[in-house]
């Protein structure tokens, strides 16, 4: 089985094929495959083939999640001998009701029907049933075509692994983006919020005897509050993780599925925070593209 390249993904989802041949006996496996928190093997296979931990050591080979549906079929044995029947013994009982009606002892008697001629033992003779019992060579060709359908599901997973590669980094573009227009819209927000909660304060302190130095402090921690800087430093961050973890490929799903959950919190937050309309903006954007994130990662092994 050759090596994937470096870096490559699989997804959960594909399907792979196998077919052959073996002493006239047609034989197919077949392996579709879903998403899955695990490895869930299920095997359909011809009666008296219990081939389920050959199934499993072929799927568990080459994947470590997704749900898989292995379903094996044979076609029936081919019949290597044909209906005879025996025309000459046919012949006779026929000759013989001919003669009994002729001198009058059949005459009562209905004219023999082909079918109930068939039925007399001696006229029909028929292929012997061929036994059920499982084929030590037909089991081996079972066996060896479960690696090959799991490997032909292998390189489909693989495939779509490409496709979702180029996805998410597609929506790690747009986040970072996001981010990078985020930081620059916040830049004066906290001095801007600051200022103008200061002079509604002032203005209130003013005309209902407050004091101005404690609704100054006050005013500070609530600008303080609309400081987006951590979640930008956080979400600048988890892309630059999640690139590494691209790079790297491999069984990365669970890994991707943590980092899509921050991406979401993240973004969240900076919701909650935004001051103005275009932050406003921007943050929903931010959680859209974390949503597309986590919807693209739950296919990743």
């Amino acid at each position: 089985m050759t090596t994937p390249p470096a870096g490559a993904i699989a997804s959960m989802t594909g399907q792979g094929r196998a077919a052959g041949d073996v002493q006239g006996r047609a034989w197919t496996v077949e392996l579709r495959s879903v998403n899955a928190r695990g490895l869930d093997v299920k095997v359909r296979a011809p009666a008296g083939f219990d081939l389920e931990m050959e199934a499993r050591a072929a799927i568990g080979a080459v994947a470590t999640r997704g749900a898989v549906q292995a379903t094996i079929t044979l076609a029936e044995a081919r019949q290597t001998s044909a209906i005879a029947i025996d025309h000459a013994l046919l012949d006779r009982l026929i000759e013989t009701y001919e003669e009994g009606r002729r001198s009058g002892r059949f005459l009562n008697v209905q004219p023999p029907r082909f079918d109930g001629l068939l039925q007399l033992r001696g006229v029909l003779t028929l292929p012997e049933a061929t036994s059920s019992a499982p084929d030590p060579a037909l089991r081996a060709a079972l066996t060896e075509g479960l690696s090959r359908a799991a490997a032909d599901w292998r390189m489909a997973r693989l495939a779509e692994g490409a496709a979702l590669r180029a996805a998410l980094e597609a929506i790690l573009d747009r986040i970072a983006q996001g981010v990078a227009a985020a930081a620059l819209a916040a830049k004066d927000l906290p001095a801007a919020f600051a200022d103008r909660l200061t002079a509604r304060l002032a203005d209130l302190a003013q005309k209902n005897g407050l004091d101005p130095q404690r609704l100054a402090q006050e005013a500070a921690i609530l600008a303080s509050k609309a400081d987006i800087t951590e979640e930008i430093d956080r979400l600048t961050a988890h892309v630059a993780d999640i690139r590494l973890q691209l790079a790297q490929g491999g069984a990365i799903g669970r890994k991707l599925d943590f980092f899509a959950q921050e991406l979401g919190r993240e973004s969240n937050t900076i919701s909650a925070k935004a001051g103005t309309l275009t932050l406003t903006r921007l943050a929903m954007d931010l959680k859209l593209a974390a949503d597309q994130f986590k919807e693209q990662v739950q296919n990743i092994e």
